[in-house]
């Protein structure tokens, strides 16, 4: 099974991410090439990041989530932050998405 690390940056080191917009076009410029779906793929947050909305992450997955299913989207994605708050913020949104 492929494994792709991809490691995410925003303009201006913004320290705080939302939109859904927004994440639909960090997917689309960052992670839409890369993203594997027969493996695993990690889409790590940099260290300044310290919020990340719901409606960010609900975005950012929009895609996946209409290429794999809703029930399948976390079997090919993870996320990963240096931040446990963030790790648990991105969590928090997929939820509200699923």
């Amino acid at each position: 099974m492929e494994k792709e690390k991809i490691m995410l940056e925003f303009e201006n080191k913004y320290s705080k991410i939302g939109d859904f917009d927004y994440g639909k076009d960090i997917y689309e410029q960052q992670a839409k090439d890369r993203v594997v779906f027969d493996g695993e793929n990690i889409i790590a947050f940099p260290d300044y990041v310290d919020f990340v909305s719901p409606s960010f992450i609900q975005g950012f997955i929009a895609v996946p989530i209409g290429n794999v299913g809703k029930e399948n989207v976390l079997e090919y994605i993870s996320f990963e932050s240096p931040r446990s708050e963030v790790v648990k913020q991105i969590y928090n949104g997929l939820r509200r998405a699923m």
